[in-house]
């Protein structure tokens, strides 16, 4: 009798071993696919198939300013600091939604303002919906989003101006925001996606 239970208690662990063993694996596989790969170590992703994707960017993904003069929209197009960057799709299986941003800022208390402005241009795109303008009064958690919902074809690439400057704002006494600073480095995170 122990015989007999024995052997079906053998049976029951060898059919609990044979499913749970493939999900296991399969599911820990799916895991450590995902491929990311780029530089620096900002970029964020998430897949379950080969997945590439990097942001390259001059001086370490760092922009930064300590000489911040007012100026127009117009002349910050021209002569504003600024940095330059791409997001690079490998042959990933999808596109990639991507999201650009700031991170890591400091940034003089006084700087957080509507005139303290940035300008994301796409310089590789054939239109402008993937350029965006905005300013830093709205920092969150020393963060800020630039752009959402962008889109890259695999195996491509978009290139991107990122200028940063004081708004020449006639009714507002802009003394108190020269000489401050400001840094904060560029961020790319992506996913795949079926658009």
């Amino acid at each position: 009798m122990e015989n007999k239970e024995t052997k079906n208690l053998f049976y029951k662990l060898l059919i609990v071993t044979a499913i749970v063993v493939p999900i296991l694996i399969g599911s820990s596989y799916a895991y450590y696919l995902a491929k990311i790969s780029g530089s620096p170590s900002t970029i964020e992703g998430s897949a379950i198939t080969d997945f590439s994707f990097a942001l390259n960017m001059e001086n370490g993904s760092y922009i930064s300013e300590s000489s911040l003069i007012p100026m127009s929209e117009e002349e910050a197009l021209d002569s504003a600091p600024s940095g330059t960057f791409s997001v690079v799709a490998g042959n990933n299986n999808y596109n990639i939604a991507y999201t650009i941003s700031i991170t890591d800022i400091a940034i003089s208390d006084e700087l957080k303002t509507d005139d303290f402005r940035w300008i994301l241009t796409c310089t590789s795109c054939s239109d402008e919906s993937k350029n965006a303008t905005g300013d830093f009064s709205n920092i969150v958690n020393n963060e800020i989003t630039l752009a959402t919902d962008l889109i890259i074809n695999k195996n491509s690439s978009d290139e991107y101006v990122l200028k940063i400057y004081l708004y020449d704002n006639p009714d507002v006494d802009q003394i108190g925001l020269l000489d401050k600073t400001f840094s904060g480095k560029v961020k790319a995170t992506g996913e795949l996606t079926m658009q």
